[in-house]
C-alpha cells in the first residue's frame, strides 16, 4: 500500500513541477514500467483520429469504438470563420482562417489523446477535452503559443488555466498574429 501512495505522490509532484506538457511522457514512462497508478492515468484518456477540421477549435475525431464525436478543446476560443450554414452576410473574424489552417494542417487524421476535465459537453453538444498529439506535445498550448486563439474560461473546467494563461501571454508579449496590433 505505502508502494502505490507513493507512485501516486510521485505523479502529483510531476504534474505539479513540470506542467501539463510533461505529464504525458511521465505516465507513458510509468506505464511501460507497470506502475498501476500510471496505467490508469494513461487509461483514463481516450484516443481517437482526427477526421474533419471544422474550424480552429472544433473538430471530429474518431474514438477507438468507432464513435464519431465532436470535440471542443477546453479553455480556448479561436477566431470564427463564415461556414456554409452562416448567414449570407456573414465575415470571418480576423485570423479565423489562420486558425482553421493551423488546425487542419496539425489535427487531420493525426492519432490524438483526450484527457476530460469536468465537464463532459459544452451547450452545443460537443465533447470537452484537452487534446494532445501523439508526440505527448498538448493542442491548447500550441495554438495559443501561434496567437491563433485566445484563453476562454468556462468553468468548472479550469484544470491548465494558468499555464495556458502563460502561454497566451507570452504570444502576446511576442505580437504574434492576432497579438499583432493590440498593445
Amino acid at each position: 500500500m505505502k508502494h502505490k501512495f507513493l507512485i501516486i505522490i510521485s505523479f502529483v509532484s510531476l504534474i505539479v513541477f513540470t506542467g501539463c506538457e510533461d505529464l504525458w511522457d511521465a505516465a507513458i514512462d510509468a506505464a511501460t514500467s507497470n506502475t498501476e497508478g500510471a496505467l490508469d492515468l494513461v487509461e483514463s484518456l481516450q484516443k481517437g483520429t482526427v477526421t474533419y477540421v471544422i474550424d480552429g477549435d472544433t473538430f471530429d475525431v474518431e474514438l477507438e469504438n468507432g464513435e464519431v464525436e465532436r470535440v471542443r478543446p477546453i479553455l480556448v476560443d479561436a477566431p470564427e470563420i463564415c461556414h456554409k450554414s452562416s448567414p449570407k452576410d456573414c465575415e470571418p473574424e480576423p485570423f479565423g482562417e489562420a486558425a482553421t489552417d493551423f488546425t487542419r494542417d496539425l489535427l487531420s487524421g493525426e492519432t490524438v489523446y483526450l484527457e476530460q476535465d469536468l465537464s463532459e459537453r459544452d451547450r452545443f453538444g460537443r465533447m470537452l477535452f484537452y487534446v494532445y498529439l501523439e508526440d505527448g506535445r498538448m493542442y491548447q498550448e500550441l495554438i495559443l503559443a501561434e496567437g491563433l486563439a485566445e484563453v476562454a474560461v468556462y468553468k468548472p473546467d479550469v484544470k491548465y488555466q494558468d499555464e495556458l494563461e502563460s502561454i497566451e501571454l507570452e504570444a502576446k508579449n511576442e505580437k504574434k498574429n492576432m497579438w499583432r496590433d493590440n498593445d
